[in-house]
């Protein structure tokens, strides 16, 4: 469960800061990228209660910190008051990031990796290359993923390797205004093809309005879809996302209240159409 709410999480992330143009030529990141000037980027808390059957399960905060460019420093994650993840060691140098991520359970040491990012631009947004180095249960496994752009800072290709094989890789991008398309192949652990299209509530594809994956995997098709609504006024908030698999929904954000720097919302998780889970959630931003 927590698996699917952090990838929609990262598919989130991933609209805004790989597969969106940048203007490397200006100055300042709010100049190269004008949502940035907005008063609900930077988050530095998030905190998240979950019940099931009317108790509570889990109750989750991320603690964000930043230096005086805005770029992270930190990010610590506790579930049930125990440290889960931590993100540490940020260094920024010349269009280059590292920095180390710990995951525990129960308190313990589960995972370490190191982070080796290399970028197309000093504001850490179009990524070229990075290196992930994971040691855990014994093993260590090194993974390479390389970004390709076209003229106009747009993704068209992926690359992901792990310990020297090509582990997934995405191709045939296509961008026309406000939409893209592309091909994602995945070889490894279960090999897979995926069609993906999504449309953009405007011309500097930031807000997803609506992203289709179609994926063909061992004779079977299965088809995700996520939908979503902002305020009515270009870089508005979010307001809500509804997540579908074959047509049916398995989750939503919605109920979003916007202000004092701060938003509520509610995030349900479902199964066969009917609800498991709910969260209610607060972020907070510098």
């Amino acid at each position: 469960m927590k698996k699917i709410i952090y990838s929609c999480i990262i598919m989130v992330l991933a609209c805004l800061t790989i597969s969106n143009p940048s203007v490397i030529a200006q100055n300042t990141k709010e100049e190269a990228m004008p949502f940035l000037k907005g008063d609900y980027v930077y988050e530095y808390l998030r905190e998240s209660k979950t019940t099931m059957g009317g108790n509570v399960v889990s109750e989750n905060q991320t603690e964000t910190t930043y230096n005086t460019e805005n770029n992270v420093t930190s990010v610590i994650t506790t579930t049930n008051g125990q440290k889960t993840l931590e993100m540490l060691a940020y260094v920024y140098g010349n269009k280059t990031l590292t920095y180390q991520g710990n995951t525990y359970m129960n308190g313990q040491l589960l995972s370490s990796q190191k982070f080796s990012n290399t970028y197309a631009d000093n504001f850490y947004r179009n990524m070229l290359t990075s290196d992930i180095e994971t040691e855990g249960m014994g093993s260590t496994t090194k993974q390479h993923i390389e970004y390709s752009y076209d003229n106009q800072n747009r993704i068209v290709g992926m690359k992901h390797y792990q310990d020297g094989k090509l582990q997934k890789e995405e191709l045939n991008y296509v961008w026309t205004p406000n939409t893209c398309e592309f091909e994602e192949i995945t070889y490894f652990p279960i090999q897979s093809k995926a069609k993906v299209s999504r449309k953009y509530q405007d011309e500097n594809y930031v807000q997803v309005l609506e992203e289709i994956r179609i994926t063909e995997m061992g004779g079977v098709t299965t088809e995700t879809k996520s939908e979503y609504t902002y305020l009515n006024t270009y870089n508005g908030n979010l307001t809500s996302m509804k997540n579908f698999q074959n047509g049916v929904l398995v989750m939503e954000w919605k109920d979003y209240v916007w202000g004092d720097k701060k938003n509520t919302h509610t995030e349900i998780m479902y199964a066969n159409g009917s609800p498991i889970s709910t969260s209610e959630v607060t972020q907070y931003y510098k």
